[in-house]
């Protein structure tokens, strides 16, 4: 018996001591950090910015996306976007691309990142790629970013935009 109350009492000074740690931690610095936006978590690489006033500081927008999603990799000296455009503004896209090179017809491996639209896309063509055509990114490049592509996803207002720094 006097087993079990030592031990009952040792129970209950140890979660007492646990318990006034972590308060203390807390309540020791009233100045603590703020939690990571997404602005930052993007600058680690862990995940992707959808802000779109941010994407049209760095790179040049013709006409403004509805949704943009974007990761830069500084290691990699490159940028890699998911544009949404109404569907006019994706045919004035296309035509201001057609200007500077004809397109071809390509396959594009998705992201985790990418919009779940077209990530289904992707995964129901049984190959995990999705058919776009590749453009110039020619009326996108805004310095540091001289040199890229634009892929229009075949039958969607999605375009993936790939850039690099020259």
């Amino acid at each position: 018996m006097r087993i079990l109350k030592t031990g009952n009492i040792l129970a209950f000074i140890l979660s007492i001591q646990f318990l006034t740690g972590c308060a203390g931690s807390v309540s020791k610095n009233s100045n603590t950090e703020p939690i990571a936006d997404s602005t930052n978590t993007n600058k680690q690489g862990n995940t992707a910015n959808d802000n779109i006033e941010e994407f049209g500081i760095i790179v040049k927008l013709p006409v403004e996306p509805d949704e943009v999603v974007w990761k830069e990799k500084p290691d990699e000296r490159k940028l890699t976007a998911v544009l949404r455009f109404s569907s006019e503004n994706a045919r004035k896209i296309i035509s201001q691309a057609e200007r500077h090179k004809s397109p071809e017809i390509v396959t594009l491996s998705t992201e985790a990142w990418y919009p779940a639209e077209l990530i289904a896309q992707s995964e129901l063509s049984g190959t995990d790629s999705l058919k776009a055509k590749l453009y110039a990114a020619d009326d996108f490049y805004l310095s540091p970013y001289l040199g890229g592509t634009l892929h229009h996803i075949e039958g969607t207002d999605y375009f993936v935009l790939v850039l690099f720094t020259k």
